[in-house]
């Protein structure tokens, strides 16, 4: 399925908005821009690296504070924008030359999240409860501890790294728990970040 690409092109998105964490050049923006707009033009869920590379810009420039923070902090996010937007027409150009059935797609795609596959609903408990019983089963108790530890970590005691990492992290939760259609390979996106926020116990 398309989650395989998605999850690659996130990780490498993950890194780009790492490595802007730290230095918050206009290249590094435009570079993890492109890279999200590749993602969404992959799958529209590749959008949430959105979440990431603003939290990066936002927190590199609260590290270096000065009379120049707020011009780079807008030039920044606005790079980023311009670049994943045009990455992803590149990638998916027939958003503007067929308006229509794009549109007509996303209905559908909303709907589906609203009712459910074809009307379905895998677990009754719902999406929130669903991907951690995933996650148990996919990566075993004893690792889902440790997860769930370095997220909590993270959200404590952040570094700029952890911050970045634990934004994509709930916006891909959060995104696909709050909806009917939810599958297994939706959070395969986020478990790159997971297990380097886990690793990070050490």
């Amino acid at each position: 399925t398309n989650d395989a690409s998605l999850t690659a092109l996130s990780t490498l998105g993950l890194a780009a908005c790492l490595a802007l964490a730290e230095a918050p050049r206009a290249r590094a923006a435009v570079g993890a821009g492109l890279i999200a707009g590749a993602a969404a033009a992959v799958k529209y869920s590749g959008a949430l690296l959105a979440v990431p590379i603003a939290v990066g810009q936002v927190v590199a420039t609260v590290a270096r504070p000065g009379p120049r923070a707020a011009r780079m902090l807008l030039l920044g996010l606005l790079g980023a924008a311009a670049a994943m937007t045009a990455a992803y027409l590149a990638g998916n150009p027939y958003t503007l030359l067929d308006r229509e059935l794009f549109i007509e797609d996303v209905l559908a795609l909303v709907g589906r999240g609203q009712r459910g596959y074809k009307g379905q609903i895998l677990d009754p408990s719902g999406g929130w409860v669903f991907f951690l019983r995933v996650l148990a089963r996919g990566l075993g108790w004893p690792l889902l501890v440790l997860v769930l530890a370095g997220l909590v970590r993270a959200l404590l005691r952040p570094s700029r790294a952890d911050l970045v990492l634990a934004a994509y992290v709930l916006a891909v939760y959060a995104f696909h728990a709050r909806q009917l259609m939810f599958f297994a390979r939706f959070l395969l996106p986020a478990v790159p970040a997971l297990l380097v926020l886990a690793a990070r116990l050490a």
